[in-house]
């Protein structure tokens, strides 16, 4: 697209040369007077070779070159002027038609297509001025010949950019013609104007790589003289190589109409405009400066489609943005404020079903800071924020990586907001399991995270939730905390989908009270999978930066953050699937567990519904499945086999199915053993883990 630059240059040749024969008699006694007319208008040296005559109303200039003479600007083997016959005999001669032979126009670049398109730029005669100063087509072509250019070639000294056979026609204001571009190979360019607007169409677009799988294209270019010289592309084309990836899914089919002035300002910055459109529909307009360093642009997005982004969400995307860049600096600064418009999500990790549709509205600061390398430097979110409804969520966040090892903090709260505000700007779909769910009272939320990935051990993790007034007027029916005191339905869903439904409670058969189990089980029970039970609220800051401070060291999700109360609530009233939505629910029925029962009531529900293995729920059907016994007489070891369990008691059934112990879970049974020896809930020495593969042996060795 940008060796249709090249076509500019045609412009104020032909017009040099009009009016060096417009004004020039074909006798020699004029050639000179002529000349020095066309130098002055120009601003450039003109050196005529010779000046012949063919006849009455034929004058032909050979070896015409402009420009210095070590390095010219153009050469025109011949130029033929045809003279109109009236003027001639009013002894006021000029013509009707000036044909140019072979011109050759020269570019000095550096052997980039940019140090092409600036040397191109600097071609334009100093003399003319700014370009497009007033008047218009009609304007600028009074009183000029027909021109016509015949065989013409450019030649880029750097190598950048090269075309031949140039053919072109001036006629009555209009331009029209064409050209073979060999470098790049965009094939035949034909072109066609007026002296404010020459449009250029190739053969082959004009095309280039980017980032990510994508490319760039086009095959139009338009060349504007007013009201400022500018070069616009009106079908830029972006393709994808993968339509699958994010990247292409987003940007893939995008289309746009750019254009970027070829004056600069006086800071020497080009004013550019843009105008996008996604293929999924919406628009972004934006105007700005540029230069080799530097980029101050302003854009307004309108309706642009959430979809392109993931095909999980749907909806739109509204607002302003600002976009500044210094090279030099080596700073990025985005600011911008916006809405978004019926959104809704359907993701596995969100939750079960669609949430939304909902509005909200969005801001953000972002500062990038880049250091020596692209992997060193600062990136600083301020003045953040996402409101829902009436719920203004507000972040600040950094992340430092000039150090010898990436630095995170982060701030979240929410000021004091009204309860039913909160559960108004829930999402549809978010809490799906809660519904109706009103709250009332007032509530506030504050956060802070920071990670130093050089001192892990050193991470805070900090939550001050304001709920000490927050009230639940309405919940779920099918939540009742009062009927778990007495006999109620568990639904246990398999890996299958099967969801086998219980009984339990007290005075249901299945049922075992707190008192029927050794103390020691509650007590592994604590120490393995919930330290601070019987001191937190149904959720841990402590539990869960151990958690956080575990899975960072092991890059990977080694330990989750749920308390007993937590997982109690998941098995009452949740099923097992992993979302946000259903952790979400956790977090509000914990609470709620807290408020209606005391902590021996959670951990005897605990206990009674708790996973053992497939299909093995509760511990009075676990002892008797692994022990063939009833829970009070499990021994040490046995207590301790049932709670190592619980993790993941699935897979590490396999052992009993076996009859043997894996010396990894051995190694497990004993740590456990041992730390409830420091607590001082064991004897010391009285306990061995082989001996559980004993008493199943014993099993089967009954008659």
């Amino acid at each position: 697209m940008r060796r249709a630059l090249l076509l500019l240059l045609l412009l104020p040749i032909p017009a040099g040369i009009v009016a060096f024969v417009a004004r020039g008699e074909v006798i020699d006694h004029y050639a000179d007077r002529a000349r020095t007319k066309v130098e002055a208008r120009l601003g450039w040296p003109v050196h005529l070779g010779r000046v012949a005559t063919r006849g009455l109303f034929e004058a032909r200039a050979y070896g015409v070159r402009l420009g210095p003479t070590a390095a010219p600007v153009a050469i025109v083997p011949e130029v033929r002027a045809h003279l109109d016959p009236d003027a001639v005999r009013a002894r006021s001669p000029r013509p009707r038609l000036v044909e140019l032979l072979g011109p050759i126009i020269f570019v000095r670049g550096d052997g980039s297509l940019r140090g092409a398109l600036e040397a191109l730029r600097a071609l334009r005669p100093p003399g003319l001025g700014a370009a497009g100063g007033g008047g218009g087509a009609a304007s600028g072509a009074r009183g000029l010949p027909e021109v016509l250019v015949v065989e013409g070639q450019v030649v880029d000294l750097g190598g950048a950019v090269a075309a031949h056979g140039i053919e072109v026609t001036l006629s009555d204001g209009r331009l029209t013609g064409h050209a073979e571009v060999d470098r790049p190979a965009l094939g035949r360019c034909d072109f066609e104007g007026d002296l404010t607007v020459i449009e250029v169409r190739c053969a082959e677009a004009f095309a280039r790589a980017l980032p990510g799988g994508l490319r760039v294209a086009a095959s139009s270019v338009r060349l504007e003289r007013s009201p400022v010289p500018r070069l616009r592309l009106p079908e830029v084309r972006v393709t994808a190589d993968d339509h699958d990836s994010r990247v292409g899914r987003l940007l893939g089919g995008l289309s746009a109409d750019l254009a970027v002035s070829l004056e600069r300002d006086r800071a020497g910055r080009w004013p550019i405009e843009a105008s996008l459109v996604l293929p999924g529909g919406g628009r972004i307009v934006g105007r700005g400066l540029a230069d080799a360093s530097s980029v101050d642009l302003s854009a307004q997005a309108k309706a642009l489609q959430l979809a392109r982004v993931h095909r999980s969400v749907a909806g739109s995307l509204s607002g302003s943005y600002r976009l500044r860049a210094d090279r030099h600096a080596r700073t990025v600064e985005l600011v911008g404020s916006g809405s978004l418009a019926g959104v809704m999500v359907e993701h596995e990790a969100l939750a079960d079903g669609p949430v939304g549709p909902f509005d909200a509205e969005l801001r953000a600061r972002i500062d990038l800071a880049i250091g020596e390398s692209p992997t060193r430097g600062t990136l600083k979110l301020s003045d953040a924020s996402v409101t829902l409804g009436e719920v203004k969520l507000s972040l600040e966040a950094s992340v430092d990586t000039t150090g010898e090892a990436p630095v995170i903090e982060a701030k979240a709260f929410i000021d004091k907001v009204d309860g039913a505000r909160l559960s108004d700007a829930v999402p549809e779909g978010l809490l799906p399991n809660l519904q109706p769910f009103v709250l009332s009272g007032p509530f506030a939320f504050e956060g802070r995270l920071k990670i130093d990935w050089a001192a892990l051990k050193d991470t805070v993790l900090d939550v001050d939730l304001n709920i000490r007034k927050l009230r639940v007027d309405s919940i779920s029916p099918h939540i009742d905390f009062d009927a778990l005191g007495e006999a109620f339905e568990t639904h246990f869903e398999m890996p299958d989908g099967e969801v086998i439904t219980r009984t339990i409670g007290p005075g249901t058969p299945r049922w075992t009270p707190l008192e029927g189990v050794p103390a020691l089980l509650p007590a592994a029970v604590v120490t393995q999978e919930d330290g601070g039970f019987y001191r937190h609220k149904g959720v841990s800051m402590l539990h869960l930066r151990g958690s956080l401070i575990r899975n960072l060291e092991r890059s990977r999700f080694a330990r989750g953050g749920s308390t007993l109360t937590m997982q109690l609530a998941r098995n009452l009233f949740l099923n097992r699937r992993k979302t946000l939505a259903r952790k979400l629910e956790e977090l509000v029925l914990s609470w709620q567990l807290e408020t209606h029962l005391t902590k021996d009531e959670m951990m005897a529900l605990y206990l009674n519904v708790v996973e053992f293995g497939p299909e093995v729920f509760g511990v009075g059907d676990a002892a008797r499945y692994y022990f063939d016994r009833p829970p009070w007489a499990l021994t040490p070891e046995e207590v301790v086999f049932l709670v190592r369990l619980l993790p993941s008691p699935r897979r590490y059934h396999k052992q009993f199915e076996k009859g043997k112990l894996s010396s990894g879970y051995a190694r497990s049974m004993r740590r456990l053993l041992d730390l409830l020896v420091d607590r001082g809930h064991l004897a010391p020495g009285d306990y061995d883990p082989a001996r559980v593969a004993e008493r199943w042996a014993e099993m089967e060795d009954r008659p």
